[in-house]
């Protein structure tokens, strides 16, 4: 797996933000997540002055619980 890091100023702070393998290296489809202690940052890698989605550490969680379980899965929206 190939992990891209992209950095992106948040709140004054240089930010890490890795970018999901299966995105592909020029993809329009390109989500970068940076972690940190009690929140968690995205970003769409292709926009540089784009909005930053802040979310906190529980919200994350419970996401990633759903995206685990198929919640979101775009099958199940048909």
């Amino acid at each position: 797996m190939n992990t891209k890091i992209v950095t992106r100023i948040v709140n004054g702070n240089v930010e890490k933000f890795k970018k999901s393998s299966f995105s592909g290296d020029y993809g329009k489809h390109c989500l970068g997540v940076c972690l940190k202690e009690s929140s968690v940052y995205v970003i769409n890698t292709n926009d540089s002055n784009g909005h930053v989605l802040t979310f906190t550490a529980e919200e994350w969680d419970a996401f990633l619980k759903g995206v685990k379980n198929g919640e979101f899965d775009m099958k199940r929206r048909r």
